[in-house]
């Protein structure tokens, strides 16, 4: 029976819900099924207010092509939680995640992971590191700033999300618009990779 492993982002505090429904799982192509394909690929999916998912852009793609390009139309019929700010409004967001697509129970994809969206240089981290990855969650107004910033759900270090999130200027996100062409804000998950500079990290004492 053919199975879809979903790796989906969930977002914290401003925060959206897990974005897709059980009917996912019903929306295997036939084809696929019969031929034994399997893909996976990353995606951006933006949803309204009222939790419809208005554009799909896949990013890297992994497996059989033509079943990584139906990733998208499938993931645009999912009915999705809206987005929220803090004070509970709804709004935009985006989901940044990747979804694997297998016909059965060994996940040929389960070692994928994002790439980081931003890179920052910094001069020291902890238990001598030389880099280290935080997850946020970004409330972004209409011109791609971040406004809000906060731990994504299951991101435990709390020191390097308030270096990061102190540093948020630093970090513009792309700008987004409805159908309509208008420039809107949202919430988004953000991935920044920490790392030393390599002379400095081999410089520093034993």
């Amino acid at each position: 029976m053919p199975v879809i492993w979903i790796a989906a982002t969930t977002l914290a505090v401003p925060s959206t819900g897990m974005p897709f429904t059980r009917s996912v799982l019903q929306s295997y192509p036939t084809w696929a099924a019969r031929q034994g394909k399997s893909a996976a690929a990353t995606f951006d999916l933006l949803i309204d207010e009222a939790g419809k998912p208005i554009r799909c852009e896949v990013g890297q793609t992994f497996g059989d092509d033509k079943l990584a390009k139906e990733i998208c139309p499938i993931l645009m019929k999912q009915r999705c939680k809206p987005a929220t700010l803090r004070d509970g409004k709804k709004v935009p967001g985006v989901v940044r995640s990747w979804i694997s697509m297998s016909v059965d129970q060994t996940n040929p994809f389960a070692g994928l992971k994002l790439a980081p969206d931003f890179e920052l240089q910094v001069n020291h981290l902890p238990h001598g590191a030389d880099s280290a990855e935080v997850r946020l969650v970004t409330a972004v107004d209409q011109t791609g700033a971040i406004v809000d910033c906060g731990p994504d759900i299951g991101e435990n270090d709390n020191l390097l999300v308030d270096v990061v999130c102190a540093s948020r200027s630093l970090l513009k996100q792309y700008p987004r618009t409805d159908n309509q062409g208008n420039p809107i804000g949202y919430v988004s998950t953000t991935k920044v990779r920490l790392h030393i500079p390599e002379a400095k990290f081999a410089a520093a004492p034993q």
